[in-house]
């Protein structure tokens, strides 16, 4: 009986084990650019439990806004905040940053990212055009900017990582050069302070330049996925899982063996 009671709080023990909120959040936004910049933060609990302490933060050039603070967020349930930045200080475009921060129901903090790039009235897109990936990620990963300039003359700026909550680089700013007609490959590394794997994130960079006095802002974005680290010739989980399994079959079989005789 004792045997029975450990295999069963060893089973309890793996499934709470494997058990973990799925605490998501979606945001969406959008924006007007005129004398200043009106921005609408929209935030969607598409997790499975309520999310609580729901502040979002706004960040244009070296403005940060920050909204008022929401309780509580049901599952399926949205809120939208209304901020006011003001205009940016030229013409051109430029990047808006968008951090949602929140608590689960145990008080553990959440992080939700969102950029997008607005621009001033009568800005074109930017002729650069970029792409961003990442490789999966335990502890570090190497993520590429490639970017590519179709115009007749280089381009110079910086490329500008914006990564989720819990994860940082170094440095936070890469000088960067495309030269005319032709394409550049940027590479940064992706820490992780603590993200367990199973995680998946969306991950930024920017890539800003002048020209013409004009500012330009490009985007690139992809998923960051989080995985567990595998050390050389390490044994896969569903491996161990068998031999567990072998070991409580084998326990159980020396008991009834003893009760037996």
């Amino acid at each position: 009986m004792r045997l029975g009671w450990g295999i069963a709080a060893l089973a309890l023990a793996l499934a709470a084990s494997r058990a973990r909120a799925d605490l998501g959040m979606t945001l969406s936004t959008e924006a007007s650019v005129g004398d200043g910049v009106r921005v609408s933060v929209s935030a969607t609990n598409s997790g499975d439990e309520a999310a609580h302490a729901l502040v979002p933060e706004v960040r244009l050039q070296s403005t940060i806004r920050r909204g008022d603070a929401v309780t509580n967020l049901d599952v399926g349930r949205s809120t939208t905040w209304d901020l006011a930045l003001p205009a940016p200080t030229g013409p051109g475009t430029f990047p808006l940053v968008i951090r949602l921060t929140y608590a689960d129901g145990r008080g553990q903090p959440g992080a939700a990212d969102l950029v997008r790039v607005i621009g001033t009235a009568g800005t074109m897109a930017a002729p650069v055009t970029v792409t961003l990936g990442v490789e999966p990620t335990a502890a570090h990963g190497t993520a590429t900017l490639t970017l590519t300039n179709p115009t007749l003359a280089p381009v110079a700026g910086r490329v500008v990582p914006v990564l989720p909550a819990r994860f940082t680089t170094e440095p936070e700013s890469i000088p960067a050069q495309v030269p005319a007609q032709g394409s550049a490959a940027v590479t940064f590394i992706v820490e992780n302070t603590g993200v367990p794997p199973g995680s998946n994130f969306p991950l930024y960079a920017l890539f800003e330049y002048e020209q013409r006095g004009i500012h330009h802002t490009v985007l690139g974005e992809t998923t960051l996925q989080i995985v567990a680290a595998q050390a050389a010739g390490a044994v896969s989980p569903l491996a161990v899982g068998a031999a567990a399994l072998l070991v409580a079959l084998g326990l159980l079989g020396v008991a009834w063996r003893r009760a037996a005789r």
